[in-house]
């Protein structure tokens, strides 16, 4: 199985090529993809098969929404067919159809799987990753007063934490944070190159080391869980 958790992981950057236009997968892996935006009005941007166990197809979803519909679709229901299922017939079918006999007799009589992937996650991982360390450190130095404890950036939010739960309280609806937002994310848009981050998505969260410590016993495992 393979770990699609960062940037530098090989399957993603054969993904990124692929939504960049500058490869194309073979016919029936495109015709995969097209068969799946039709009926179900979901985006493959990428479909990887390990030469070692061929019956697996990895999924690579264009964003967290396909993804998360997918695991839904994927599974069926009392009076819903398995999208898998339906999958595993529309494969087989598109290979006998493009002549790839070669695969089909790898994948004969074996059960398909289908693990599943977003690309959105990685892509704005990276995008967050590309902003020049001194840029984010000059932006942290400007935000982080006395009375901050940690200034975190995940994904859509960023997080201000204070030391106490009074002190976030005084600091609820303070302009300076809101400003902290827009400034991080004239920092982070340069590097989208998808254009993943939308402006009306971006949360401002205040928190505090208090809460950390006693809500989730100073754990970011148990936080961010």
């Amino acid at each position: 199985m393979i770990q699609f958790y960062s940037p530098e992981h090989e399957v993603y950057k054969l993904a990124k090529a692929e939504k960049r236009g500058e490869t194309k997968q073979p016919g029936a892996m495109q015709g995969v993809k097209a068969w799946m935006q039709q009926k179900w009005g979901l985006n493959v941007v990428y479909i990887h098969i390990q030469e070692s166990t061929p019956q697996v197809l990895h999924l690579i979803f264009d964003n967290g929404k396909d993804y998360q519909r997918w695991w839904k679709i994927s599974k069926g229901s009392l009076f819903r067919r398995s999208g898998e299922k339906l999958l595993s017939r529309k494969y087989k079918d598109l290979l006998d159809k493009t002549g790839d006999n070669a695969m089909l007799q790898k994948i004969s009589g074996k059960k398909l799987a289908f693990p599943s992937h977003s690309f959105s996650s990685v892509a704005m991982q990276e995008a967050q990753s590309n902003i020049p360390p001194e840029q984010l450190a000059a932006l942290r130095a400007k935000y982080t007063g006395p009375d901050v404890w940690e200034l975190h950036f995940p994904g859509n939010d960023i997080r201000v934490f204070f030391f106490t739960e009074q002190q976030k309280a005084a600091n609820t609806g303070n302009a300076d944070y809101e400003q902290l937002l827009k400034e991080y994310y004239d920092l982070l848009k340069p590097y989208d190159e998808f254009n993943y981050f939308h402006w009306e998505e971006m949360k401002l969260i205040l928190d505090s080391k208090e809460n950390f410590d006693n809500r989730y016993q100073g754990n970011w495992y148990y936080y961010y869980k």
